[in-house]
């Protein structure tokens, strides 16, 4: 009996915790708040260009309305600087990189760059911080290896399964420990860029 209860529990755990989140029991972890203190947002958001429009219309709005800071290229990055410098910093300023995986995104050589730099700053960091949204189904051969094998071994969320939200909220940054310095109030997609001191705070030794 209580071998069966364990199995289930181990089976169910990840559904167990997303339950217990979405009714307000807080599963923080110390060490990801410390790491986290001068992190500017609780999001960067990865995406296609070409999907563009259905992010500001649908994903964008869902998850601000939860109450995180979220980093965009075109709110936050002035012109004039290398994309690569851009992809970096806003990986290294942000305390989650939800990375939304469309067919868009596996044809696009700097949204695979913007994956290896999350996935790199993770492994510095000892904490899972990138989250994957499969919005389309892609096939895994359209993948590179890297996010193929990623996306194999990680959980990911799908667009519009059942209790998405939940499981969103689950896995992107417990709220009561950010440290918003820079929200968005404003209605549309206003720019607000961050500054060179802003972003050199984003940028602490690992422990």
């Amino acid at each position: 009996m209580c071998l069966a209860v364990s199995a289930a529990y181990l089976r169910y755990r990840r559904e167990v915790k997303v339950w217990l989140y979405a009714r307000g029991c807080s599963l923080q972890c110390i060490k990801e708040d410390e790491l986290d203190e001068e992190k500017l947002f609780d999001v960067f958001l990865s995406f296609s260009s070409k999907d563009a429009g259905w992010v500001h219309a649908q994903l964008l709005p869902g998850v601000e309305a939860l109450g995180f800071s979220v980093c965009t290229y075109e709110r936050n990055f002035k012109g004039g600087f290398l994309l690569h410098d851009i992809i970096r910093d806003a990986v290294a300023c942000s305390r989650r990189t939800l990375l939304l995986l469309t067919q868009n995104f596996v044809e696009s050589e700097w949204c695979r760059l913007e994956f290896r730099l999350a996935y790199q700053r993770a492994l510095e960091d000892h904490i899972n911080r990138l989250v994957i949204v499969l919005v389309d189904e892609v096939a895994p051969q359209a993948m590179d290896e890297d996010l193929r094998m990623y996306v194999r071994a990680a959980n990911y969320l799908r667009w519009g399964e059942p209790s998405f939200w939940d499981k969103l909220l689950y896995s992107l940054p417990k709220k009561d420990a950010s440290k918003k310095l820079i929200t968005h109030k404003e209605p549309g997609f206003p720019m607000n860029p961050i500054t060179p001191s802003q972003i050199n705070g984003c940028y602490k030794p690992s422990f």
